[in-house]
């Protein structure tokens, strides 16, 4: 919803309850305010979603990102990005079904790979203090002093929370495709990144100077490329084996093809 003089920018949000920013135990069936959105007087500029996770940037180029594992859930929480972009500004935030990437304002893609497991690890302590009090219920006479010690060990582990402290995550550049500065210069290149979109399975990316490139899966062409010729009879309902384009491949499109401008991903299909 549009921010005014008037009013903070706020943030509606409904569906499965894995990805609802702070977390939720049940899915949202109707639209629900998300107030922790409003703490922020700068505004956003970008939401976003994966499977059972998300990741925001605000209008100065910070990003957040929240997740749900299971019964427990993590942030939105702060992200200090560490290696490629560090220090500059982001201008989208887009997931794939296992991984987070991201444009800086220079034009350079960037790629989370390891980000869910980092994600995951700050759940680590309130995951073991709940199964350690599963384990004090269900213990016999005999066993309870064993897992009383065990439940101290889990609540010690669980009042140093960090859950709220910034999150560090390690980005590399998206390689092979264009880079921003001197980096892109001394490789030959004549434009970074303009824009990027992200699906479930495959990604692509459109340079300023109209090229498009395209990585991830490939099954069905949708980077561009002729996959392999699937062995065996094909019905409508089989599923062709898994074919991975990676580096990023520049799609051709025929001579009188304008450049392009913008592009779209669906589940296995791209628009440009």
């Amino acid at each position: 919803k549009a921010k005014t003089p008037e009013t903070k920018q706020q943030v509606f949000v409904w569906g499965r309850h894995s990805a609802i920013p702070g977390g939720s135990q049940s899915d949202v069936l109707w639209p629900q305010r998300i107030e922790w959105f409003e703490q922020n007087p700068k505004g956003w500029k970008k939401i976003a979603f994966g499977p059972d996770f998300g990741g925001a940037i605000d209008a100065q180029g910070q990003l957040y990102v929240w997740g749900s594992f299971g019964a427990h859930s993590v942030g939105p929480v702060r992200v200090e990005i560490q290696g490629a972009g560090r220090g500059q500004g982001l201008e989208d935030v887009q997931f794939s079904a296992k991984k987070m990437f991201a444009l800086t304002r220079r034009g350079d893609a960037l790629s989370f790979d390891d980000f869910l497991n980092v994600l995951q690890e700050r759940v680590a302590p309130k995951a073991a203090l709940r199964k350690a009090q599963e384990n004090l219920q269900k213990a016999s006479e005999e066993e309870k002093a064993q897992f009383e010690a065990a439940l101290k060990e889990a609540e010690l582990a669980a009042s140093h929370d960090v859950s709220d402290r910034a999150l560090k995550l390690k980005a590399k550049v998206v390689s092979g495709l264009p880079r921003a500065g001197w980096f892109g210069w001394l490789q030959g290149y004549r434009g970074c990144v303009q824009s990027m979109s992200i699906g479930m399975e495959h990604g692509c990316f459109v340079t300023h100077q109209g090229q498009l490139y395209c990585v991830g899966g490939n099954e069905y062409g949708q980077c561009g490329m002729a996959p392999p010729k699937q062995r065996g009879p094909m019905g409508a309902l089989e599923e062709r084996r898994r074919v991975e384009v990676d580096p990023p491949v520049r799609v051709e499109f025929p001579r009188t093809a304008a450049p392009i401008k913008r592009v779209e991903v669906g589940g296995r299909h791209t628009f440009a």
